[in-house]
């Protein structure tokens, strides 16, 4: 290792213990380099997977030094040498001072992870909707639909619902007549944890106001 190169690490000692410890942590899936914008130059590297060495150009455009107000750059996307795709973000390094030393940049491979998620959109997706037929006559199915529907327009989940999105749901479901089944109120009740007779208290007064 030349001095140049020693002389360049002390300017990063500070941080050497964090970046040792991300690439620890975070290995094999994730490259950790520090660039020095001064000499433009690969100063360190962990779980080394771009093949790049210490004390070749860092090819960092001069732009990052000179943008004064910002200091993160990314999540960003890049292709490494083999083609993999890699998730990236780049925090500059500053001296005591304040001034632009250098650059940590964090690769993360995430291509490992494009399997993973064809695979789960191949198992979770589906060709058509579900044929009429087969729920014409399932009232639970139209209820959860409906539901569905609701919680969409309302942009929330049924677990963040509050007790006037509740009344609303219930007059939602009123509206596509989805009560006339004897047991669907209880069935309501039980979805929104909330009792029969509170049910029936909202559908009465929402009819009650309709009329």
């Amino acid at each position: 290792m030349s001095t140049r190169i020693t002389r360049l690490e002390k300017q990063y000692q500070q941080i050497l213990p964090i970046c040792e410890s991300l690439a620890a942590w975070l290995h094999p899936h994730a490259e950790i380099v520090i660039h020095d914008l001064e000499t433009d130059t690969v100063v360190r590297i962990w779980n080394n997977f771009s093949k790049r060495k210490i004390g070749e150009p860092s090819l960092i455009a001069e732009e990052i030094q000179l943008e004064e107000t910002q200091d993160v750059y990314g999540p960003y996307e890049r292709t490494n040498w083999d083609g993999k795709r890699l998730k990236s973000i780049s925090s500059v390094i500053k001296d005591h001072t304040g001034k632009r030393i250098g650059l940590l940049c964090m690769n993360l491979d995430i291509s490992s992870f494009d399997a993973l998620q064809n695979f789960l959109e191949a198992f979770t997706s589906t060709t058509s909707a579900i044929p009429a037929a087969l729920i014409e006559h399932d009232w639970r199915e139209q209820i959860h639909q409906t539901l569905s529907t609701y919680l969409q327009q309302q942009s929330t989940t049924l677990n963040a619902l509050t007790r006037e999105q509740k009344i609303q749901a219930v007059r939602y479901l009123d509206q596509q007549h989805l009560f006339a089944t004897r047991n669907a109120a209880q069935h309501v009740a039980q979805i929104l944890e909330v009792s029969r007779a509170t049910v029936y208290n909202w559908l009465n007064a929402s009819r009650e106001t309709k009329s």
